[in-house]
C-alpha cells in the first residue's frame, strides 16, 4: 500500500500505527467474541438446569393442583440473578404457578406458549435464545406420563454489560499500542529519510542533465548498495542513450529512403510518424498528421464498388495480428484516388505490451494496370476487342446454371459470315481483319448493354441474349441480317457485300453448354443450306426421355437408306350419306435399328430442323404412289402430308412434278395435306406448289384448320378442296359452346366456298352424331379406326376401334 502524497516517514508512522491498531483490534474482537459465546452457553445451561429443577420440585404439587405449594417452589427461585419469570403449566396451557401470582389460573395465549402446548416436545426445549433472553421449558412427568410444563426465562442484560466493559478495556490497550508504535516508526523513518533525501537530490540533478553526478555512501546496508547501483545505472544509461540515438538516426534515414509509404500510430490509433513517401501519397506532412486519428490521414476504399474499407489499423490494434489488403484505393487529402496495396502490423514493447501499429503501403498502379491488361487479354479477342471463346464458354456455362436455378429464358445466336474466306484469300488478311472489325462494330451497335457478344475464331461470332426467348430474339437476328446487308465493305476501290448465316437456339437448362452451341451451329448451317443471308431457329424436339432432336440425324438417315419408313392408314368416314367418296389419310412411322416403332412427333421435327424433311416427303410420296398402283386400295382418294419446310425447296417441287408426270392418272387419287400454320408461314411457296400439282388433278387439304390467327382469310387465297378442323375444337364440342360455335362457323364458311369439311379426333358416337347434325362432311378418329399398316389391311373400311 502506498500514500502518494505522504512522505516515507509519515507512511512508516501511519503504517506501524495501523498494524498495531489492526492486530490489537483483532485480538480484542476475538476475546470479546469468545467471552460472549461462553457467557451465552453458560446462561443457556443455567436456564435449562433451573427449568429441570422446577419441574422436579413441582411434580407432586402439579398433580394435586396445589397453587400454594407451587408458589413456594417458584419463590425458591425468584431471587436468582436475571430471572425474568418462572411458571408451571398444565397440559392445556393453564398457569398453575407463576412469579406474578396474579397470572395464576389463566391460560397462556402468546404464540411461543401456544407452540409449546401444541407441539408437545419431549425433551427440554429452548423457546427463545437471543441477545436479550434465554427461555427454556421442560416436561413435568409422573410415571412416564406428562402432566405439565416447567418454564424459566432469564434476562441476559447483565451479560451484555460485562461484555461492553471488556470491549472498552480492549480499546484503551489498542490506543496505547498505536502511540508506542508511532513513536518507534518516527525514529526509524527519520533515520531512513535523511539518506533517501540525498538520493532524491541526486536524481533531480540527473533529470536536469547532470549525468556526471555520483553518490558516495560508505555504509554497507541496503541504502549504501542502492547508491552504488544508482551510480552504475547512470553509466549504463549514458551508454544506452548514445546507442539509441545512433539507432534512431539509422531508422530515420532508412524510413526516409525506402520507396514505400510508412505511417506509425500509437496504441490509441493516433499518428506518430509519416515518412516522406507517405507524405507525398497522402498529402499530409509529418507535422500536420502527428496526433491525428489514423482515419483522417489514411483513408482507403475497396476498388470493386468504391466501398469504404473498415479501418484496418483499428482492427490490427484490437486483434493484435498482422493484416494486409489488395485491390485498394488510397484517398489522399485532396480527394484523389490511387491504387495501393498495404500491410498493417502491430508493434510491441519489451514487456510484450501493444504500443501501436505500423502501416506500410505501396503504389500498385502499374501492377494493377498490368493485371487488368493480362486479364483482358485472357478473355478478349485482340482484333475486335470482343470476348473470346474462353470467356464465351464460361459465360454460356454460367447461363446454363442460371437457367437450372432460376428458369429464365436465354437465347444463343451463332453467326458465320458468308464468303469471308473468299475475301480473306483474294484481297488479303489485312482486309479480312478490317472487315471483322467493321462487322463487330455494326453488330455491337444493335445489342443491349448486358448482351454477351464474342468472337469464337475466324469469322464465327456468338451472342448470348439473357432473358429473351428465341421467338423474341428473331427480331435481333433480323436486324443483324439487314444491317450487314446494308453495310458495304470497300477495300482498295473494290466494294463487297457482306452477308451472314445465323442460327438461333434456346439455352436449355437440360442441355450442356456444348450441346447448346452445337444446336446453334446446326441452325446456322440450316440457314446456309437455305441460301445464306438469313437466320434459322433450332428447337428441341425430343422423345419422352428428353433426347434432343440433334440425336435423330443419324437415325433418320439410316432409315432412309434401309427403307424403315413405314406407311400407316386411317380411314376418313362420311357423315352425310353412304354415297360419299371413301377417303383415307396416309401416316408414317419410323422403325429404329432396335425394331422400335417411332411415331411422327419423335422424328419429324428433327427432320425439319436439319433439312431432311423434303427428302422424307419424297420417299413417302413414292411409297404411296407404289402402294396405290400395286395394292389398289378401296379409297377414291388418300391424303399425303407435306411439310411447310419442303414447300420452300425448289428441288422438292421439281421432283414431285417429275413423279406425277411419270405416273399419269395417279394425281386425281392424291390430296396433299398442309397444316394451316405451314400454309400461312410459307404462303407464296404453298401457292406455287399447289398450282403446279393441280395440273395433275391433285387436291389440297388444309390441316389443323382454326388454329391460326387468320384462318378464314387464308381460304380466299389458297385453292383449298378440304379443311380439317383442328381436333382441339372437336373433342369438347358437346361441353364447350365456344368450340361448337367455332365448328359451325367453319362449316358455314366452307359450305359457302364449296369446300369439304373433315372433323379430326372424333372419339365417340355422340360427337359423331353432333357433327353430322351440324353438317360436317367427314369425320376421322379412333371412333372409326386407329391407324394401321397399309400392307396389313384387308378391309375397305375397318371396324371402329376403341380409343
Amino acid at each position: 500500500m502506498t500514500w502518494p502524497r505522504l512522505r516515507i516517514r509519515s507512511q512508516l508512522i501511519i503504517g506501524i500505527a495501523l498494524i498495531h491498531a489492526i492486530l490489537m483490534s483483532l485480538f480484542i474482537l476475538d476475546l470479546v467474541h469468545k467471552q460472549r459465546a461462553f457467557l451465552l452457553t453458560q446462561s443457556t445451561e443455567t436456564a435449562t438446569a433451573m427449568a429441570e429443577t422446577l419441574a422436579a420440585n413441582a411434580t407432586s404439587w402439579t398433580l394435586a393442583r396445589d397453587f400454594v405449594g407451587l408458589e413456594e417452589v417458584i419463590d425458591a427461585q425468584r431471587h436468582f440473578p436475571g430471572l425474568e419469570f418462572a411458571m408451571v403449566l398444565d397440559n392445556q396451557g393453564k398457569v398453575l404457578g407463576y412469579t406474578d401470582s396474579q397470572t395464576v389460573g389463566q391460560y397462556v395465549a402468546d404464540s411461543i406458549s401456544r407452540t409449546l402446548i401444541e407441539e408437545k416436545p419431549s425433551a427440554p426445549t429452548i423457546l427463545v435464545d437471543d441477545d436479550r433472553w434465554i427461555d427454556v421449558a421442560t416436561r413435568i412427568t409422573t410415571e412416564g406420563q406428562p402432566v405439565g410444563w416447567a418454564r424459566v426465562r432469564l434476562d441476559r442484560a447483565p451479560l451484555n454489560e460485562g461484555l461492553a466493559a471488556l470491549t472498552l478495556e480492549g480499546v484503551v490497550y489498542t490506543a496505547f499500542a498505536i502511540v508506542v508504535g508511532g513513536i518507534i516508526a518516527w525514529w526509524i523513518g527519520t533515520s531512513l529519510t535523511t539518506r533517501l533525501r540525498a538520493l532524491i537530490e541526486a536524481t533531480r540533478s540527473v533529470r536536469e542533465g547532470h549525468r556526471q553526478f555520483r553518490l558516495v555512501d560508505p555504509r554497507e546496508d541496503e541504502l549504501g548498495e542502492l547508491n552504488q547501483q544508482f551510480s552504475s545505472m547512470l553509466e549504463a544509461l549514458d551508454n544506452r542513450e548514445r546507442e539509441l540515438h545512433e539507432a534512431q538516426e539509422h531508422v530515420q534515414i532508412t524510413l526516409e529512403s525506402i520507396g514505400e509509404g510508412v505511417i506509425t500510430v500509437d496504441d490509441c490509433g493516433r499518428v506518430s510518424y509519416v515518412n516522406p513517401v507517405a507524405e507525398r501519397e497522402s498529402g499530409w506532412t509529418d507535422s500536420e498528421a502527428n496526433g491525428l486519428p489514423i482515419e483522417v490521414v489514411y483513408q482507403t476504399l475497396i476498388e470493386d464498388g468504391l466501398a469504404p474499407r473498415d479501418n484496418p489499423v483499428r482492427a490490427c490494434l484490437e486483434q493484435g495480428s498482422r493484416l494486409s489488403g489488395q485491390n485498394l484505393l488510397l484517398k489522399d487529402r485532396r480527394g484523389d484516388l490511387r491504387a495501393i496495396e498495404d500491410t498493417i502490423a502491430p508493434m510491441y514493447g519489451r514487456d510484450d505490451q501493444l504500443t501501436g501499429a505500423v502501416v506500410i503501403f505501396r503504389d500498385a498502379s502499374e501492377t494493377r494496370d498490368l493485371q487488368r491488361e493480362l486479364s483482358w487479354q485472357a478473355h478478349h479477342d485482340p482484333l475486335t476487342r470482343l470476348y473470346n471463346r474462353t470467356a464465351f464458354e464460361a459465360k454460356l456455362a454460367e447461363r446454363v446454371r442460371h437457367r437450372r436455378a432460376k428458369g429464365d429464358e436465354d437465347t444463343l445466336i451463332f453467326l458465320d459470315l458468308d464468303q469471308f474466306k473468299l475475301i480473306n484469300d483474294t484481297i488479303g488478311h489485312q482486309a479480312g481483319d478490317h472487315l471483322l472489325e467493321r462487322v463487330s462494330q455494326t453488330i455491337g451497335g444493335l445489342l443491349r448493354e448486358h448482351d454477351f457478344f464474342a468472337r469464337l475464331g475466324g469469322d464465327e461470332f456468338a451472342i448470348i441474349l439473357p432473358d429473351i426467348h428465341p421467338a423474341s430474339a428473331a427480331s435481333v437476328a433480323n436486324k443483324i441480317v439487314m444491317a450487314l446487308e446494308k453495310m458495304t465493305f470497300i477495300w482498295e476501290e473494290n466494294a463487297f457485300t457482306v452477308t451472314a448465316s445465323i442460327g438461333l437456339t434456346q439455352i436449355d437448362a437440360q442441355a450442356t453448354p456444348g450441346l447448346a452451341l452445337s444446336r446453334a451451329d446446326v441452325a446456322m448451317y440450316m440457314a446456309k443450306d437455305s441460301g445464306r443471308n438469313c437466320w434459322k431457329l433450332y428447337e428441341t424436339a425430343g422423345d419422352e426421355t428428353g433426347t434432343p432432336s440433334l440425336d435423330w440425324i443419324g437415325e433418320i438417315r439410316d432409315a432412309f437408306r434401309h427403307d424403315r419408313l413405314e406407311l400407316f392408314l386411317q380411314p376418313i368416314h362420311g357423315l352425310q350419306s353412304a354415297d360419299q367418296p371413301r377417303l383415307a389419310e396416309i401416316l408414317v412411322r419410323m422403325r429404329r435399328k432396335d425394331g422400335q416403332l417411332v411415331p411422327p412427333p419423335r422424328f419429324i421435327p428433327a427432320a425439319e430442323r436439319y433439312s431432311l424433311i423434303d427428302e422424307m416427303d419424297l420417299i413417302i410420296l413414292r411409297q404411296v404412289i407404289s402402294w396405290i398402283e400395286t395394292a389398289r386400295p378401296p379409297y377414291e382418294r388418300v391424303d399425303v402430308n407435306v411439310s411447310g419446310v419442303s414447300l420452300e425447296s425448289g428441288r422438292f417441287m421439281d421432283q414431285v412434278v417429275e413423279l406425277l408426270d411419270s405416273h399419269p392418272g395417279i394425281g386425281h387419287r392424291l390430296c396433299f395435306e398442309i397444316t394451316e400454320t405451314a400454309a400461312i408461314r410459307h404462303l407464296q411457296p404453298a401457292l406455287d406448289f399447289l398450282h403446279q400439282v393441280k395440273r395433275f388433278g391433285c387436291q389440297l387439304s388444309l390441316d389443323d384448320f382454326g388454329s391460326g390467327f387468320a384462318s378464314f382469310q387464308q381460304l380466299k387465297y389458297l385453292p383449298v378442296d378440304m379443311v380439317k378442323i383442328d381436333g382441339a375444337f372437336v373433342r369438347d364440342i358437346l361441353d364447350d359452346p365456344t368450340d361448337a360455335a367455332m365448328v359451325r362457323a367453319i362449316q358455314e364458311v366452307s359450305r359457302t366456298m364449296e369446300i369439304l369439311t373433315v372433323a379430326e379426333f372424333v372419339e365417340n358416337a355422340d360427337i359423331a352424331a353432333e357433327l353430322a347434325c351440324i353438317g360436317i362432311d367427314y369425320a376421322q378418329g379412333y371412333h372409326y379406326s386407329a391407324p394401321f399398316p397399309v400392307y396389313a389391311q384387308g378391309r375397305e373400311i375397318p371396324a371402329p376401334s376403341p380409343n
